[in-house]
C-alpha cells in the first residue's frame, strides 16, 4: 500500500501483474495518464510483478496501459484516484493476441487503510445544495454534528475547536483558539477529505478530526467558468420571531450576493501548468431590536432596550482568491507553488440602544492567507519523498468607527432586593450606607465603560513537513514512512480601549455575571484573606478598574516526528504500526507583577495602599517534551477479491495547545480593581487580580511535577464492502475517550491559580470560594466518552447519478466538554472556567452538550441526458441534552449545576431537506446552465436550542429563572437561491 504517500495532496496507485496462471510478469512497463497528470508517467513491475504509482492528483478519468514482452497490452481506462487514497488495480495478462481494454470499475474500497470519513469529489461537491463555504462540507461526514460553536464541526464527541484543518498542505487553523477562520467556496476545490478517526501517525495535534483539501490545477485544455448566485430571503420562508420574550433582536431579511470565475490550463504542455481563481461575495442582514433582559426590571416591570423596534443592518464582504502553478521537471520531480486567502470586512452593530449612530458602529477586518511550496521526488522505484514549506498568515482588526460615547445598553440598569449566593443586593431606596444591610443608594448613578474597545491579532505560523518512504521485503512486504513535522508560531493579541493606554471607569460589577458593560449593583466580594488576619475578607466590589495596555506578544514551537510501518503479512493481511512524537514550546509575552504602595494603616491597623507599580516578572513557558502516540491496526480482505475489509485501530491523539494559553494563562493581564472599605468610598485596599489567571504563578502539577500533553484515545472495529461496482457499504463500532487534559485549577479557593492536568488533583481536598469552615471538595477526574455504532453508504458517481449517507447511533457523555464550553458560551482552549474550582463540577457527570443520539444523513444527485440535473440533501438529528444551569458564588450565572448535568430533557429532534435543480445545455463549445436550490425546502423551524439558566442565586434545585426552557435559537426558514454558471 502507498496510503501514506497519498496523504495530504494526492492519490496513489499499486498493483501487481500476472500471467494467465496468476504467476508474476516482472519487467512489465506500466504507463498511467490523465487530464490531471503532467505527461506520461512509467514505471516497471518488480520481481513480484508489483508497480506503484505515488502522488497522483486526486482525478476521474486515470488511464493506466500495461505493455510486456510476449503479452498482449492491457489497457484500462476511467479509473478515478481519489484524495488520500490509495487503488489497488491488478493486471492479468494474455499471451499474444491484440490490444485489450479491460473494462469494469475499479475497486473503490482501499482495502490497506483504516481511516473513517468521507471523501468528497468535486463532482459531489459542486452537485449537491449546499451553503457555498468549505467550512459547510465537514458537515456531511459520518458522526460530525454541530458543535455549539459557529460553522466548527464536532467530530466523536470532541469540541469544535479540536480539529485541524489543512488546505494545499498548510495547516490553516487559527493559532489563537483552534477554529477554522478560513471560507474558500467550493468552485476553487478539486477534492476534500474529511478524517474522522484511525489516522496514520503522519496526522496528529488534534483531538477531534482532519479536514483535508486541495484546490484546483491547471492542465493541457483551457478550462474555467464564471458563477453568479444570488440569495433573498424574501423569496424564501417568513422567519419565524423566536418564542422568546428576552430575545435582543431579529433578522428581518438577508440577502447574499455571490459573483466570481476561475481559469486553468498550461504556460507549457505537459510542463507548467496554472490555475487562477477569485471570489467575490457580500452578505447584507437586517435585524429589528427587540426584547427585554429577562434579569431585569425597572420599577418592577421588564427593562426594554431603549431602541426596541428599531432597525439596523449589517454587513459583510468576504473576497476569496486561489492560484496555483505546477512544474513537472520531469516524471520524477514535481514543484507545486499555491496561495489562497480571504479578506474578510464586516459593518457591525454593537449598540443596539443608538444603532443608528456612528457611535455605535464598529469596523471588523480579518485577513487571511496560505501559501506553499511542495516537491514530491520519486528517487528509485522504492524509494520517494515529500518537502512542504509553508504558512499561513492571518490579521484582525476590531475597532470602533467612533470614540465617541459609551457602550451602554439600556437595560443593564438594575435594582431589587434579596439574596444572591451569599452576597445581599442593594435594597431599592436606600439613600445612606448601612453596616447591617450593607446598602447604599444608586438611584442617580449611571454606569459607563469609558472608551469603546479595540482588538487588533497577528497570528502566523510557518511550517515544515519533510516525509520519506521506503518499500522493502523483509517476512512480508513493508511501506515504511517517516517524517517530520515542525510549526513555528507567533500570536499578538493586542486588547485595549480606545483613548489613553490606562482607562479608568466608573462601572460596577453586574450582579448576575454580565459582561462589564453595566449593571448598578455595588456588592460585597469575598476574595480570601488579603489582610493577613487569617480570614476571608469582604469588599465592596467594586468602583473603579483601571486597566492598562493588553498588548501581548507570544510564540510556539511544535516539534512532531513519526513512523508508520505498513506491514503486508500476506496479499490479504496487513498490519499498520505507528508512533507519534509531538513536542510543544510555548512562551508567553512580557509579565509584569504589581509591587504595592502602602501609604498607611486603617483604623484597626491593617494597611492602607497608594497607586503601585508594575516590575518586570520572569517569563512563563510550557514546555512538554513526552507525547508519544501509538498508532496501531490491521486491515483484512475477508473474501480476497478487492471488494472487502475488516479493519481495526487502536491510537492516541495529543493535542497542539492554542495560543489562548499563552495570553491568558501565560503573560500578565493588566487589570486593577480598587475595593472600597468605608460608606463615604474614601478609603480602598489596592489588589491586583485578573479573573484568576494574574495571579497564575506554577505550571505543572502537585508536588513539582511536569506538566503533561492532553490527549485522546480511540478505537475502531468495521467492515467495509462492494455491492456493486461504484457502490459500498460499511458498518463500524468507534469508542473515543479523554486520556488527560490541561486546564487551569484553584487549590486555594479561587485565590491562586495553576496551569496542570486535573487528574493529579483528584485526592487533594480543597475549600471552596468563600473559605467557609467545612465546605471541602475533591476535584473529579475529567472524563469525555464517546461510543458510537457508524453505518455509511457510498456511491460514485456513475449512470448518471451519485450518493452518499451514513446513520450514527451515538452516545457522548462525560464531565468535560474540551476546549470550547457550551453550557457558559466560553472560547478559551486549556483555561476554562469548569476545572477552576471543584463546586462548579458537583451534578457536572452526564450527557454532554453535543451528544445526539441518532443522527441520518442522505445526499446525492441525478443528471438526466437532456441536461437536467437534481439533487437533495436530507440531514436528520436527534436534539441535545438539557442541563439546569445555577450560579456558583465566586464565578456567577450558569457555572454551576443544579441536577446532574442533562437530565433535564432534550431539545427537539429536527430534520431538514434540502432540494437543487440545474438546467444546462451547450453553448459553442461551453456549457451555460441555470440553478436554483431551495434549503430547508418544508420550510421546517424546530427549535435547536433554548435557555438554561435555571437558578440565579445558587446551585440548589430550585428555579428561579422565569425563561428555563424557552428556545434561543431555531431552524433557518426556507431560503432560495439563484445561479448562472457558464464553464468551458
Amino acid at each position: 500500500s502507498l496510503s501514506l504517500i497519498a496523504q495530504t495532496t494526492g492519490g496513489a496507485l499499486q498493483g501487481k501483474i500476472t500471467d494467465e496462471k496468476g504467476e508474476p510478469v516482472p519487467g512489465a512497463v506500466v504507463r498511467i495518464s490523465g487530464p490531471t497528470l503532467q505527461g506520461t508517467q512509467g514505471t516497471g513491475s518488480d520481481m513480484n510483478g508489483e508497480y506503484y504509482f505515488p502522488f497522483l492528483p486526486p482525478g476521474r478519468d486515470y488511464s493506466i496501459k500495461v505493455e510486456a514482452p510476449g503479452y498482449a497490452t492491457a489497457i484500462r481506462n476511467g479509473v478515478e484516484i481519489p484524495l488520500g487514497t490509495t487503488i489497488k488495480l491488478n493486471f492479468q495478462l494474455s499471451t499474444g493476441g491484440a490490444e485489450m481494454v479491460v473494462t469494469g470499475a475499479a475497486p473503490i474500497i482501499d482495502t490497506r487503510k483504516v481511516e473513517t470519513g468521507a471523501n468528497l469529489s468535486d463532482t459531489m461537491i459542486t452537485s449537491i445544495p449546499l451553503d457555498r463555504s468549505s467550512r459547510g462540507l465537514a458537515f456531511l461526514a459520518p458522526g460530525a454534528v454541530t458543535s455549539g460553536l459557529a460553522n466548527q464541526p464536532s467530530f466523536a464527541g470532541a469540541s469544535g475547536p479540536e480539529n485541524s484543518y489543512i488546505v494545499n498542505g498548510v495547516e490553516i487553523a487559527s493559532s489563537a483558539d483552534g477554529r477554522n477562520m478560513s471560507n474558500l467556496n467550493f468552485d476553487f476545490i478539486e477534492a476534500y477529505e474529511v478524517k474522522t478517526g484511525g489516522m496514520d501517525a503522519e496526522f496528529g495535534g488534534l483531538m477531534g478530526g482532519a479536514i483535508n483539501s486541495i484546490t484546483k490545477s491547471g492542465g493541457n485544455e483551457f478550462h474555467g467558468g464564471l458563477f453568479a448566485y444570488y440569495w433573498d430571503d424574501s423569496l424564501g420562508a417568513k422567519e419565524r420571531k423566536l418564542d422568546n420574550p428576552t430575545e435582543v433582536d431579529y433578522i428581518k431579511a438577508n440577502k447574499i450576493y455571490d459573483i466570481g470565475g476561475y481559469l486553468g490550463g498550461y504556460i507549457l504542455k505537459d510542463k507548467l501548468w496554472f490555475f487562477a481563481a477569485y471570489d467575490w461575495n457580500k452578505d447584507e442582514a437586517e435585524y429589528t431590536a427587540e426584547g427585554t433582559d429577562a434579569n431585569v426590571t425597572l420599577g418592577g416591570a421588564p427593562s426594554y432596550s431603549w431602541a426596541r423596534g428599531t432597525g439596523y443592518k449589517i454587513s459583510n464582504k468576504d473576497p476569496q482568491y486561489a492560484w496555483k502553478l505546477t512544474y513537472n521537471f520531469n516524471e520524477n520531480h514535481r514543484f507545486v507553488i499555491s496561495f489562497f486567502g480571504n479578506q474578510l470586512t464586516t459593518d457591525d452593530v454593537r449598540n443596539l440602544n443608538n444603532p443608528s449612530s456612528i457611535a455605535s458602529k464598529y469596523d471588523v477586518k480579518r485577513k487571511n492567507y496560505g501559501a506553499n511550496i511542495q516537491w514530491n521526488a520519486t528517487w528509485t522505484p522504492k524509494f520517494f519523498t515529500e518537502v512542504n514549506v509553508g504558512t499561513r498568515r492571518s490579521w484582525f482588526d476590531s475597532r470602533p468607527k467612533s470614540e465617541i460615547a459609551a457602550n451602554n445598553w439600556g437595560y443593564y440598569y438594575r435594582y431589587g432586593s434579596g439574596t444572591y449566593a451569599g452576597y445581599q443586593v442593594i435594597p431599592t431606596g436606600t439613600n445612606t450606607y448601612d453596616s447591617a444591610t450593607r446598602a447604599i443608594n444608586l438611584d442617580s448613578w449611571l454606569p459607563s465603560l469609558g472608551g469603546r474597545t479595540y482588538e487588533i491579532e497577528k497570528d502566523f505560523n510557518d511550517q515544515l513537513r519533510l516525509k520519506g518512504t521506503n518499500l522493502f521485503n523483509w517476512a512480508g512486504k513493508h511501506e515504511l514512512s517517516y517524517g517530520l513535522q515542525y510549526f513555528d508560531i507567533s500570536y499578538t493579541d493586542n486588547f485595549n480601549y480606545t483613548g489613553s493606554g490606562i482607562t479608568e471607569t466608573s462601572q460596577y460589577d453586574p450582579f448576575y455575571g454580565l459582561t462589564s458593560m453595566g449593571g448598578a449593583v455595588i456588592r460585597w466580594h469575598r476574595a480570601g484573606d488579603l489582610n493577613g488576619n487569617g480570614l476571608a475578607d469582604d469588599y465592596l466590589f467594586r468602583a473603579q478598574m483601571f486597566m492598562t495596555s493588553q498588548n501581548k506578544e507570544t510564540s510556539q514551537k511544535y516539534y512532531a516526528y513519526w513512523m508508520q510501518d505498513n506491514w503486508q503479512l500476506t496479499d490479504y493481511f496487513m498490519l499498520k504500526l505507528g508512533v507519534r512524537l509531538d513536542q510543544i514550546h510555548m512562551k508567553g509575552g512580557k509579565n509584569l507583577e504589581l509591587v504595592p504602595n502602602v501609604v498607611g494603616t486603617d483604623p484597626d491597623g491593617y494597611p492602607l495602599y497608594g497607586t503601585g507599580h508594575y516590575a518586570d516578572a520572569p517569563t512563563r513557558k510550557v514546555k512538554i517534551n513526552d507525547e508519544w502516540a501509538p498508532r496501531i491496526g490491521f486491515t483484512w480482505d475477508v473474501f480476497h477479491n478487492g471488494k472487502s475489509k475488516l479493519y481495526g485501530f487502536y491510537g492516541w491523539y495529543y493535542e497542539r495547545i492554542p495560543q489562548d494559553l499563552a495570553i491568558r494563562a501565560l503573560t500578565t493581564e493588566f487589570f486593577h480593581f480598587a475595593y472600597y472599605m468605608d460608606p463615604a468610598l474614601t478609603q480602598t485596599y489596592d489588589y491586583s487580580w485578573t479573573n484568576g489567571l494574574e495571579t497564575t504563578q506554577i505550571v505543572g502539577g502537585p508536588n513539582g511535577e511536569k506538566l503533561k500533553g492532553s490527549y485522546n484515545k480511540e478505537s475502531i472495529l468495521g467492515l467495509q464492502y462492494e455491492l456493486k461496482p461504484d457502490l459500498n457499504v460499511g458498518a463500524r463500532l468507534v469508542y473515543r475517550s479523554i486520556g488527560r487534559v490541561i486546564e487551569d485549577i484553584s487549590y486555594d479557593g479561587a485565590v491562586t491559580y495553576i496551569v496542570t492536568n486535573p487528574d493529579k488533583w483528584t485526592d487533594m481536598w480543597v475549600p471552596d470560594a468563600l473559605g467557609r469552615p467545612g465546605y471541602w471538595w475533591r476535584f473529579p477526574k475529567p472524563v469525555r466518552i464517546y461510543k458510537a455504532l457508524e453505518l455509511t453508504l457510498d456511491k460514485r458517481f456513475s449512470n448518471n447519478w451519485q450518493m452518499g449517507g451514513s446513520y450514527v447511533l451515538s452516545r457522548l457523555h462525560g464531565n468535560y466538554e474540551g476546549l470550547f464550553s457550551n453550557d457558559n458560551g466560553q472560547l478559551d482552549p486549556n483555561i476554562t472556567s469548569k476545572y477552576d474550582i471543584p463546586t462548579l463540577l458537583v451534578n457536572g457527570y452526564g450527557l454532554l452538550p453535543n451528544d445526539r443520539t441518532h443522527v441520518l444523513k442522505l445526499y446525492g444527485s441525478y443528471s438526466f441526458p437532456f441536461g437536467l440535473d437534481l439533487s437533495g440533501n436530507f440531514q436528520l438529528q436527534s436534539g441535545t441534552p438539557i442541563s439546569k444551569l445555577g450560579a456558583d458564588d465566586a464565578y456567577g450565572m450558569n457555572e454551576g449545576f443544579c441536577a446532574p448535568r442533562g437530565t433535564a430533557g432534550r431539545t427537539p429532534t429536527t430534520w431538514t431537506f434540502d432540494f437543487g435543480a440545474r438546467y444546462h445545455f451547450k453553448l459553442w463549445k461551453s456549457d451555460l446552465g441555470f440553478r436554483v436550490d431551495v434549503l430547508n425546502l418544508f420550510n421546517c423551524q424546530k427549535t435547536t436550542s433554548v435557555d438554561q439558566t435555571y437558578n440565579t442565586e445558587s446551585t440548589e434545585d430550585v428555579q428561579t429563572y422565569p425563561y428555563f426552557g424557552v428556545e434561543t435559537a431555531h431552524q433557518r426558514a426556507r431560503r432560495v437561491r439563484f445561479a448562472i454558471q457558464w464553464t468551458f
